[in-house]
This record gives C-alpha cells, sequence and structure tokens, in this order.
C-alpha cells in the first residue's frame, strides 16, 4: 500500500515518488478525506497504469556445445527480472558482424536446440541471448558465446616447388595452404621410384608448424642418392590435405670435402722410388651406404699438369712409384678419390720429389 502524508485542504494535486512505482503492474488510487474532528470520506477508486520503460538484464551463465554430428546445445539461466516472458537468441559467423536472430518466435525455454551443416569453412559460430518482458521491452544481449564448430573439411594442398640439392643437403621450398586453421606441414622423403603406382617407401622426415619458414634443408639426405619428396597440410582438427605431387631431387657431392688429407711426397731411402702417402676419411652420413671408392695417383715431371698415372684400391693409403726416376729431373705427384659411382673428389695438393 502506497499513502502519501497528511495534505493540506488547498492541495488539489500529488505525486509520489518514482522509486516508490513499478512499471511491473498497475495500480488503485482514492483520496481519503476528514474534517476537523476526525470524520472521514473515501473517493471512488481510479486505476492507473504505469508504462514499463525498463528492458531486463540478459540471463546469466550463457553456454553451450556443438556435437560431431552438429547438434547446437543452448542453455542460460532464466531472467531475474519478475515479468521476463521470454528469450530471443542470435548469432553470427563472425563476431564483429551483426547478429542475426536465430529463433523465430519468443522463447519460453532456457534451453535451445538445433542443427547446423558441418561442412563449413568457418571454424566458429558465435551466440547471444537476450530476455523480453511482459510489455515486449527486449534487454540488451549478453556477452558473445564462442563456439567451435565440428571440422570436417580438410585444409587446402599446400604449393611444392622443386627441390633443390646442393653439397649442403636437399632444399625444399613452398607456398602456404590457403586455409586458415593450418597447424602443421608434413614432409614424407622416399629413395626415387619410377614406378609411379608404387606407394611404398615413403617416410616422414620433418613436421614444422604453420607459422615456420617455407623452407626446409634435408641435411640428413645422402650423397649422389635420387630423392623424392611430397607433403600435406594438416589443420588443427587433425583433418589432412592431399599429398603435393611428388618432385625429385639429388644431394651433390662436394668435392672439397672428398679431397684426401695429410699428402706427402718423399724419395726412398735409396733414392729409387718416390713413396706416397695419406689419409682419408669421409664425413659422416656424406656417402651412400655401401658405396666404394679407389685413389688415383697423378704425376708429372717439371712444369706440365699432372695426368692419371695408376689407380689403388682403398686399402692401405699408400703407394710406392717403382718407375726409375732420372737425376735432376722434377717428379710431381697428387691423388684424387674416385667413386664406384663415377663421382671424383678434388685433386690433393701437389708434392713433388727430386733426385739431385
Amino acid at each position: 500500500t502506497l499513502n502519501s502524508k497528511p495534505l493540506k485542504a488547498s492541495v488539489l494535486e500529488y505525486t509520489f515518488p518514482g522509486d516508490s512505482i513499478s512499471g511491473d503492474r498497475a495500480y488503485y488510487f482514492r483520496i481519503l478525506s476528514k474534517d476537523r474532528v476526525g470524520n472521514g470520506s473515501v473517493s471512488a477508486e481510479r486505476l492507473v497504469s504505469v508504462p514499463d520503460l525498463k528492458a531486463p538484464e540478459p540471463p546469466a551463465n550463457f553456454t553451450g556445445s556443438i556435437a560431431d554430428d552438429g547438434a547446437v546445445r543452448l542453455f542460460w539461466e532464466h531472467s531475474v527480472a519478475k515479468d521476463a516472458a521470454g528469450y530471443w537468441l542470435y548469432f553470427a559467423n563472425d563476431p564483429d558482424d551483426e547478429f542475426s536472430s536465430l529463433n523465430k518466435k519468443l522463447l519460453f525455454e532456457n534451453g535451445y536446440t538445433y542443427q547446423i551443416p558441418t561442412a563449413t569453412l568457418n571454424e566458429a559460430i558465435y551466440y547471444r541471448v537476450a530476455a523480453e518482458d511482459r510489455n515486449a521491452n527486449r534487454g540488451k544481449p549478453s556477452e558473445v558465446l564462442k563456439l567451435k564448430r565440428p571440422d570436417k573439411v580438410p585444409p587446402v594442398m599446400p604449393f611444392q616447388f622443386q627441390p633443390v640439392g646442393d653439397s649442403r643437403g636437399i632444399r625444399l621450398n613452398w607456398q602456404r595452404s590457403a586455409s586458415d586453421d593450418v597447424a602443421t606441414y608434413r614432409i614424407y622423403r622416399r629413395i626415387y621410384s619410377e614406378n609411379n603406382s608404387d606407394t611404398s617407401g615413403w617416410e616422414l622426415v620433418q613436421t614444422l608448424a604453420s607459422t615456420a619458414d617455407t623452407v626446409f634443408a634435408d641435411t640428413a639426405a645422402a650423397l649422389d642418392v635420387l630423392y623424392e619428396y611430397k607433403m600435406m597440410a594438416e589443420d588443427d582438427s587433425g583433418n589432412r590435405s592431399e599429398f603435393t605431387m611428388a618432385a625429385s631431387a639429388r644431394r651433390a657431392l662436394d668435392p672439397a670435402q672428398m679431397q684426401v688429407k695429410n699428402f706427402t711426397a718423399q724419395l726412398s731411402a735409396d733414392k729409387k722410388s718416390a713413396q706416397l702417402t695419406w689419409s682419408f676419411s669421409p664425413p659422416a652420413d656424406a656417402l651412400p651406404p655401401g658405396l666404394a671408392w679407389e685413389f688415383l695417383i697423378l704425376k708429372s715431371q717439371g712444369s706440365k699438369n699432372v695426368e692419371f698415372l695408376q689407380a689403388v684400391s682403398a686399402g692401405e693409403p699408400r703407394f710406392t712409384d717403382s718407375t726409375p726416376l732420372r737425376a735432376g729431373v722434377l717428379y710431381n705427384y697428387a691423388v684424387q678419390v674416385r667413386f664406384a659411382n663415377g663421382q671424383e673428389g678434388q685433386v690433393s695438393g701437389v708434392k713433388s720429389v727430386m733426385i739431385e
């Protein structure tokens, strides 16, 4: 019951304070008049409707989930507003876009379920909920709820450029996938096969984050082995793109790495022959397994360039030139390694001997 303070007989109007009147109901008013001795009478009642201009607050604890089959389930707490009548749901594929109404009629429950397509390029969907009161005042929407869609769409295949081999390894470059949700790139390698239908032998050699540089140097590739490479993109849901077309390359032999060391040439004690010694140890994992080699002995006289004299097996790194040596003649020697596949290392420095 609302009562004013006693008013003088000359007062013909009165205003109730705004905080004492609520817009969620109607009010009946009447006036009680009293004379000086306390006799009173009451006027007829008058109905006054107070306009409701206050919208309800958004519901609390707005949550939801999306199943693998695309079933969306949304839940929220009932509005605390006494005159709340129902709810409106809104959705968007981008939180910065304008949200569209999801339900066509006012919802009376605090939950909603519907189906969305699973084959879509949008990674997430965004929702808001608002309450509406009995006077059709629609409240401010809730904070945005982001739900991750079930990802069934594989990413777009990256573009792989032709790999290039040099003495340091085989270098691969590629162009990133056009898909936004790529998490990693997976690079595969095998020894080249002329049989296009053969799918065996591939091994994963590297997995790179999507943010990494679009280059990979396969330094573990053996020398003079023809490899082929292919790659794929994998998104954050585990979906994988198709493989790129396989492309081949060979790691080239670096002749400087295959040069003999500690090469010496000196006269024998009886000065009738020249004795050559050297050492050779190729870098670890630099040669294909089982690749054999031999040494080439090179010789010349005076100022002439050294030329092939004899091949020596890869046993003891030494050679004795028993060809008769003439006094006063400068004999020049060098050694070079040659592999069974025909590739050759760099010629050693020239060493000379002379019988005075």
